[in-house]
């Protein structure tokens, strides 16, 4: 991988952070909302849901969450300049779980550059693997969350972050993609 992009899996403080009762959303909804959405992306199978937030201030980001009552607004971000740092936060919903009474969802990430380079990936990253929620609906943030560096020298556009969460007990998958304008 280039060094035009730097992805490391790191824990944030939001390890089990069970959101509130009705999904957060982001503080104010992209003006590119759809397959490719600025900051913030969520998509369902079956009964599944997983969501992934861009956020360039991660404490403000997770203080938002463990403020979560009945209803949310969460900092997300579309833009990043070059030298930030933008960090990845995916939340799962309504995760099945196996024989042994936990669920079982992972991650795959992969960052592509506004040419559709490949910049970076990490695959079956863990993301829950405890008890289901016993509200249906509550949102349930990932043990780990994904760090973004962008270089000095990356190449401005839009980058496109993808996120491929699994629940393996159920054998559900949701493709997220957010959109990162590099400028």
């Amino acid at each position: 991988m280039s060094r035009l992009a730097a992805l490391v899996l790191c824990l944030v403080g939001l390890a089990g952070c069970r959101g509130g009762a009705a999904p957060p959303q982001p503080a104010s909804p992209p003006a590119d909302a759809g397959a490719d959405a600025g900051g913030y992306a969520t998509g369902t199978v079956d009964a599944f849901r997983a969501s992934l937030f861009l956020a360039a201030d991660p404490e403000r980001f997770v203080a938002a969450v463990r403020a979560a009552g009945d209803a949310v607004e969460l900092p997300v971000v579309s833009r990043a300049g070059r030298g930030e740092e933008i960090v990845a936060f995916v939340a799962v919903q309504d995760c099945s779980a196996g024989e042994d009474g936990l669920c079982d969802v992972v991650v795959d990430f992969e960052l592509r550059d506004s040419s559709g380079e490949l910049k970076a990936k990490q695959t079956d990253v863990g993301l829950w693997r405890d008890p289901p929620e016993p509200a249906p609906g509550a949102m349930l943030f990932g043990e780990a969350a994904l760090t973004l560096t962008i270089a000095a020298d990356a190449r401005p556009g839009t980058w496109k972050l993808t996120a491929r969460v699994t629940d393996r007990a159920a054998a559900d998958t949701v493709t997220l993609r957010a959109a990162l304008q590099v400028e």
